[in-house]
């Protein structure tokens, strides 16, 4: 199944170096749309990597780093499963309607894959950047 993003296939997920790849396409997509705002999460990145508390930043600045990384990553994630709603209902999975509606078990399971998204993307870039 085809991602919204690049060339990228679900598959991919499970590939370390095209998960590496996708970090990096996450890493241009903040550059490209604020590039002080990728700057200081690169920063973030290495200092946290090389185990300064907080990236060196207040927690206060620590929060919001993150919450405004936190909304490149959500549109990011929207892009990335594109094409993934037309193809959850060929795995049986119902079209979510209204966005205000409670989840029900497509939401859940749209929910539950976005995380782990997330976690792989986020785990994937901390090692791109060590690399």
């Amino acid at each position: 199944m085809d991602l919204g993003i690049d060339d990228f296939h679900y598959s991919d997920l499970y590939d370390h170096s095209r998960l590496a790849a996708l970090a990096r396409s996450f890493d241009v997509a903040v550059e490209q749309s604020d590039g002080d705002l990728f700057r200081r999460f690169d920063a973030y990145r290495i200092a946290m990597q090389n185990g300064i508390a907080h990236g060196a930043l207040t927690e206060p600045q620590e929060s919001e780093l993150l919450i405004s990384v936190a909304r490149h990553l959500g549109a990011f994630l929207a892009q990335l499963f594109r094409s993934y709603d037309s193809d959850m209902l060929r795995f049986g999975v119902p079209r979510i309607s209204d966005p205000d509606d409670q989840c029900d078990r497509g939401d859940d399971l749209h929910h539950s894959i976005e995380n782990e998204i997330v976690a792989l993307v986020l785990q994937q870039a901390g090692r791109a950047a060590e690399e």
